[in-house]
């Protein structure tokens, strides 16, 4: 890792929209890719988006 990574990961004041901003997007990158490796998840969730009914 070189030094600019390992400055912004030990950096600890963070704003809390920094912090809700980067949990958002890395939980959002997690799903993304268990969605496309996982067939049953992807069921799963569009079970769950679906529009049953209309």
């Amino acid at each position: 890792m070189n030094s600019a990574m390992q400055a912004a990961l030990q950096q600890k004041n963070l704003h809390w929209a920094q912090k809700a901003a980067i949990t958002t997007f890395s939980t959002g990158i997690f799903f993304w890719g268990l969605d496309r490796a996982v067939p049953s998840f992807h069921n799963f969730l569009m079970g769950i988006f679906s529009c049953h009914g209309g």
